[in-house]
């Protein structure tokens, strides 16, 4: 997390996280490893920035869909969504395919997600895009 400061003196908090990724497998689809990360992540937040009223982002790999885990919380916490509702894939493996998660709700599959996001408190978002530009490795 940092404050950072703004030209005209005024300063706003950002925080970059990655959730754990453990509660994809579990059978239950409510996420409940990443809800209580997002509970401490919120709790972390309000400390760190102190005032309540300061302007704040929480943004990174939340490994949650919309409906479960950390973003409902984050809402309930009075964050708002800067995609407004876009749920664009930010997750879809090296390749463009997705990536296999063994054992997801029993199954085995590829999965295309948004499991990426941010969260603004306090500070208006003008812009929102997700960025589809691949890059070609050496080794495929």
């Amino acid at each position: 997390c940092a404050e950072l400061q703004r030209r005209d003196g005024s300063s706003f908090c950002c925080f970059n996280t990655h959730l754990d990724h453990a509660g994809l497998k579990d059978t239950s689809p409510d996420f409940f490893v990443q809800r209580d990360q997002a509970l401490v992540l919120c709790s972390l937040a309000d400390q760190f920035c102190g005032l309540p009223s300061q302007p704040r982002i929480i943004l990174g790999d939340l490994n949650s869909g919309c409906d479960a885990g950390a973003p409902p919380i984050l809402v309930q916490a009075g964050y708002t969504d800067a995609s407004r509702g876009d749920d664009k894939p930010t997750f879809c493996g090296f390749d463009g395919s997705g990536s296999e998660l063994t054992g997801l709700y029993g199954v085995t599959r590829k999965n295309i997600t948004k499991i990426d996001w941010i969260f603004v408190r306090g500070l208006a978002v003008r812009d929102y895009t997700v960025f589809r530009q691949t890059y070609e490795a050496p080794d495929g």
